[in-house]
């Protein structure tokens, strides 16, 4: 727990920039990732990309004060957030490009699947009228922590990219997540030797 405090304090304030309008939001459906879109400024020292993404709820229409709310998830993408290395993009061949730009939206993806995991949830779950804002934010956090382990698991096993066995398999599934709307079970898919390699 001690480990994800940074994160979530991290990722409140990144959320609450985002919010203020520091960062504007964009939500990406119909069309992959480009490197045009991460337009922050990479640190020195930083990866050769990183990319923020946010997930947050709004009623799905307009509802009267007696009812209760039908509830939806979004996705976005933080492209002032997120960056790439100006170097990395005039120095690295295509094909490194490519992949770890497959690897970024495989980030955002998995983002956009716990979106819709988290309407359908909200579709059944029996909120009540006078506290559904908060019972909603409770479930927003347990599922950006649930973010949280997929993107290091997701880091770790495919190496940011380099591993390409293991990006291969995450790259199922992920796209299983995404027709299923359901984050992958990785347990048993992946295991420690394949991760290891």
């Amino acid at each position: 727990m001690k480990n994800l405090l940074p994160f979530i304090l991290l990722f409140t304030y990144c959320i609450s920039l985002a919010q203020e309008g520091h960062d504007k939001r964009e939500v990406i459906e119909n069309r992959l990732l480009r490197w045009a879109d991460f337009r922050g400024h990479a640190q020195l020292d930083s990866y050769s990309a990183k990319i923020w993404t946010d997930i947050d709820w709004a009623p799905k229409d307009t509802f009267k004060k007696a009812q209760l709310p039908k509830l939806t998830a979004t996705a976005y993408f933080l492209p002032e957030s997120s960056t790439v290395s100006k170097k990395f993009l005039v120095d690295k061949p295509d094909s490194v490009k490519k992949r770890v730009l497959n690897h970024e939206q495989g980030h955002y993806n998995i983002t956009r699947i716990a979106a819709a995991e988290l309407s359908t949830i909200f579709a059944t779950f029996p909120f009540h009228p006078d506290r559904y804002r908060f019972q909603a934010d409770s479930l927003r956090m347990v599922m950006i922590k649930r973010i949280y382990a997929y993107q290091k698991l997701y880091d770790k096993q495919s190496n940011h990219s380099r591993h390409h066995a293991a990006q291969t398999t995450w790259d199922k599934l992920i796209t299983q997540g995404l027709i299923n709307k359901l984050l992958p079970d990785t347990t048993g898919t992946l295991t420690k030797e394949t991760a290891k390699k």
